[in-house]
């Protein structure tokens, strides 16, 4: 583990803290008040440029955000949270992940393949994926973006940055 990704889970941890705190002192709406603020701010910060880093770092986010969301809960920690981020209207490590990279991209002045053609192509409104010779090329947010817009349904594509996020976010809740 990297030393970036050592000082992001123990932020997250000391924010685990005091969500465990709020949530002993008040109800389950000041500590999601509490999560918002604390936890999934660190979550975000950088999330489009570290996102992208190996399975056991992404596993060791998730498995801290789902100690979060059980303490929000009041689950058993061997009980499943999955209904619990639906319910508490939370997003995953992984879903804040696709939407940033995904929003990142959307903002930027990218490559589409409409404009390599000069007439009208079934997939015009993709983005072109370049071609590459590394695998860390695969995990920069302007590649992995590209490939997730071009994956997402074509009513889930934002056409512009405005409104996307809501768009996203409805759809996940």
């Amino acid at each position: 583990m990297d030393t970036t990704h050592r000082y992001l889970c123990k932020k997250l941890n000391t924010s685990l803290f005091i969500i465990k705190q709020i949530k002993s002192l008040s109800n389950t709406e000041i500590a999601r008040t509490a999560y918002f603020s604390c936890f999934e701010t660190q979550l975000r910060y950088g999330l489009g440029i570290w996102g992208g880093t190996t399975a056991a770092n992404q596993k060791r986010t998730l498995v801290t955000q789902k100690k979060a969301i059980r303490v929000l809960a009041d689950l058993h920690h061997l009980e499943s949270c999955r209904e619990a981020f639906k319910t508490l209207k939370i997003m995953t490590i992984v879903a804040l992940y696709i939407l940033e990279v995904v929003m990142y991209v959307d903002g930027e002045d990218l490559l589409k393949n409409r404009d390599t053609h000069h007439y009208n192509t079934r997939n015009g409104v993709l983005y072109n994926l370049p071609a590459h010779h590394l695998k860390l090329y695969e995990s920069k947010p302007s590649y992995m973006g590209r490939k997730v817009y071009n994956a997402l349904p074509h009513e889930l594509q934002p056409k512009n940055s405005q409104g996307s996020q809501t768009r996203f976010t409805e759809g996940s809740a």
